[in-house]
């Protein structure tokens, strides 16, 4: 009965994230594994009664916060945010694209290089966390 119980708060904690998956869209497994690691974090936080709880919370929860960067697409706004930059507006006129007021080359190419860095760096950190620590949060 008690799997069975624990079968039905599943579905329902995780009822959103089943509801909007696609299979065709990566995003949507990095929910599933974010939603995961929220739902685990938050045990350990507050169940946990192993040595080392409070760090595997603190671990979980560093890993969902860059799995949200990662779904967000958050990097552009910090690397704007970081060069006090604000990329110009774009427009299609025709089949063109047009480029609007404030725009500066070398400053936007600047933002684009800067978030795609943060965005490499953000995966290679959360490969590595998983890599080092995932089968020392359940073992």
């Amino acid at each position: 009965m008690k799997s069975f119980l624990t079968g039905i708060y599943n579905l329902w904690y995780f009822r959103k994230v089943v509801w909007n998956f696609r299979w065709w869209d990566y995003v949507h497994n990095l929910e599933l594994l974010q939603k995961s690691f929220e739902y685990s974090s938050d045990y350990h936080k507050l169940h946990g009664n192993g040595e080392n709880s409070q760090t595997i919370s603190t671990e979980l929860s560093l890993a969902t916060k860059m799995l949200e960067r990662v779904r967000s697409h958050s990097f552009i706004d910090e690397a704007q945010n970081e060069l006090n930059y604000t990329l110009a507006p774009v427009y299609i006129v025709g089949n063109r694209l047009q480029h609007g007021e404030g725009y500066d080359k070398i400053k936007e190419d600047q933002v684009w290089s800067r978030a795609k860095e943060l965005e490499i760096d953000n995966w290679n950190k959360l490969w590595k966390l998983l890599k080092s620590k995932m089968q020392t949060w359940w073992d």
